[in-house]
């Protein structure tokens, strides 16, 4: 998941494709895919590891689709076949993140989980904290 982390900014073969791995695991097995969901974001602007897949796969389908494009060959095949798979199983992958969030929501409410963390915990109740569980504390200066 770190590679993920490094090469989000380029759209070459290895990023769309380790994405489509990891989408493809999360399909398949419900530990890795609540994993996914739960593992720490790489900046606190999101919620989830997972957030900016979206963003990517767009990216990456107006590359691929663009007039001009200089991407030609073995690479943009990979690209297209992996980004074919990648929103194949996006649905199916975001409604799996969506129960894993209607969970924790109800968690949040007091319906099971963590107790005692209301006072200092402003998920689901501030505008400008992002919606997460369990809660995720900030020490530092």
């Amino acid at each position: 998941m770190t590679k993920i982390i490094e090469s989000r900014k380029r759209t070459d073969a290895f990023s769309i494709l380790a994405i489509q791995m990891l989408i493809e695991l999360c399909v398949e097995d419900d530990m890795i895919a609540r994993y996914v969901y739960d593992v720490m974001p790489p900046i606190l602007a999101q919620a989830h590891f997972y957030d900016f897949f979206e963003d990517f796969i767009e990216n990456v389908r107006s590359e691929l689709g663009g007039h001009g494009n200089p991407v030609t060959g073995t690479h943009k095949t990979e690209r297209q076949e992996a980004l074919d798979v990648v929103e194949k199983l996006q649905v199916t992958f975001n409604n799996k993140m969506h129960q894993f969030m209607v969970e924790d929501r109800q968690k949040a409410e007091g319906k099971g989980g963590f107790e005692n963390h209301e006072a200092t915990w402003l998920a689901f109740k501030h505008p400008e904290v992002i919606e997460h569980f369990p809660p995720q504390f900030i020490i530092g200066k």
